[in-house]
């Protein structure tokens, strides 16, 4: 499987592994798996990774850094333990989501119905951005983590500077192929 993700400036970026650091002792095994905070835009089943880099890095050209405000913690509880916190879809954040998904039109039909290459949550009607700050917490310790989170969070800025593209497999640590500057 390969990615495109957003990622932060490094005070953000910083703020995050905090938040990582102090969930990990209620169980969390978000690391290695996830190594950079980050919101994905997109993953493929199959797809070339030049192809990929290619694509995102001729985006890249036309974006510049913008500001992202993270307003709440949430989570995905039925089938993930997903702890998140969210930010607000700007305009811009979506703007730049929209352009992947168009993108990558050919990997993709565009009525919706996922084609086995995008995978189905990062459909135009699906996606949901969100930075996930823990997974995989067993009942207990996903109560205590959610309690802690929400008692915890305080509205933030920061700023989205990058896209990155990866390759990763179920059960392996992502490895992020190539870095761009917006």
């Amino acid at each position: 499987m390969k990615g495109i993700n957003v990622l932060f400036d490094e005070k953000t970026t910083l703020r995050f592994l905090r938040i990582w650091k102090i969930l990990k002792n209620y169980g969390s095994k978000l690391t290695p798996r996830i190594s950079t905070p980050h919101i994905t835009l997109a993953i493929f089943d199959e797809i070339q990774m030049g192809t990929l880099e290619r694509r995102v890095s001729s985006l890249t050209n036309e974006l510049k850094p913008f500001r992202i405000r993270f307003v709440g913690v949430g989570c995905f509880p039925a089938t993930t333990d997903v702890l998140y916190v969210s930010p607000v879809p700007t305009k811009k954040l979506l703007d730049v989501y929209l352009r992947i998904f168009h993108l990558f039109k050919d990997y993709h039909s565009l009525n919706n119905s996922p084609a086995p290459n995008l995978h189905k949550y990062f459909f135009p009607e699906s996606w949901f951005p969100h930075v996930t700050i823990a997974t995989r917490l067993d009942d207990s310790c996903f109560n205590r983590a959610f309690q802690h989170a929400r008692e915890s969070f305080s509205v933030f800025e920061g700023q989205i500077t990058h896209l990155s593209v990866l390759d990763f497999d179920r059960g392996r640590a992502a490895e992020c192929h190539e870095k761009f500057s917006l």
